[in-house]
């Protein structure tokens, strides 16, 4: 028999959990435990045997004997920890809603189409033919990269109308900031083609350099001892059933406008965690969504900073 459990493992190695007294009627279940593989299919878990109580002195190594009641308890502890949720949204698209682990996978930004790639913004087509001398040209023509405080820089947050205002401020303390859209372009043009039009557009604001970045919203979650079921709703919403595992990482591309070298950078990640009652779920996630961005923005900021201010 193969069980469909998914996202989850269980392992007990060679721990014999039980040696309850049996009788020669009661019903016994010989289970192996084992890792379960990501497509859903059990490897080794729920093999067992019933109506066997004469195999109730046999244990060897990582097979064990246990009463039924035990065993259904114990396959509901993998269930439980296989829906434990695991997703990743945009910071262009960060509602509660655009969580697809909730169930939504919802656009909530009426403006987000999407993000930039990278090619877009460097300038490289990757289905262009290259040869090894575009490459030896490429690399011998690097310069030392910089961006000294109070130059004049163009922000672009990839799927965004415009960046995110913490983002912003955050960069006005070092630079002089122009902003422009980072909604992707539908039109068909090549990467190269709108790589220039991006640097044009920053000349034309006496930018010197283009700084677009990308972030990731990765969560997960575990439920509490306390998500239980619940004779009166108002006590079972009002108690922390849930801790929710935050974390953010940012993606930052330098362009020089002139040349159109570039450089790419990431800033450490940062995490939080918070527990949270059921009808104040969303509200919570909101919350950790904007201590990360604070925190990944100004790091972003100082990073950019301690790079290129030299």
């Amino acid at each position: 028999m193969k069980t469909q459990i998914r996202g989850s493992w269980v392992g007990f190695g060679h721990a014999q959990l039980a040696r309850a007294p049996v009788d020669d009627e009661a019903e016994l279940a010989h289970v192996r435990i084992g890792v379960v593989a990501e497509d859903g299919v059990a490897q080794d878990v729920a093999d067992y045997l019933y109506n066997c109580p004469s195999a109730a002195s046999n244990y060897k190594g990582g097979t064990m004997l246990i009463s039924r009641k035990i065993y259904v308890s114990l396959l509901m502890l993998v269930i439980a920890g296989a829906l434990a949720g695991c997703s990743t949204r945009s910071i262009s698209n960060s509602d509660y809603q655009a969580d697809p682990d909730r169930g939504y996978a919802q656009r909530n930004n009426p403006f987000y189409k999407g993000e930039l790639s990278e090619f877009d913004v460097i300038g490289v087509d990757p289905k262009a033919p290259v040869t090894e001398q575009e490459i030896a040209r490429a690399a011998q023509s690097k310069e030392r990269f910089t961006l000294p405080k109070g130059a004049t820089v163009m922000l672009i947050q990839s799927g965004a109308m415009i960046p995110d205002e913490e983002m912003v401020k955050n960069m006005e303390k070092y630079y002089n900031v122009s902003v422009f859209s980072g909604v992707p372009m539908s039109d068909g043009n090549s990467s190269a083609t709108y790589s220039r039009a991006l640097r044009l557009s920053a000349a034309k604001a006496g930018a010197e350099k283009l700084v677009v970045y990308w972030g990731l919203l990765e969560t997960g979650r575990e439920d509490l001892a306390t998500k239980a079921i619940s004779w009166f709703p108002i006590i079972g919403g009002a108690l922390p059933d849930e801790t929710q595992h935050m974390r953010i990482r940012m993606k930052v591309v330098v362009v020089d406008v002139k040349s159109g070298q570039w450089e790419m950078f990431s800033p450490d990640p940062a995490g939080d965690s918070a527990s949270s009652r059921r009808y104040a779920r969303a509200a919570s996630d909101q919350a950790q969504v904007a201590v990360l961005k604070g925190k990944a923005y100004k790091a972003t900021a100082d990073d950019l900073v301690k790079r290129y201010a030299k």
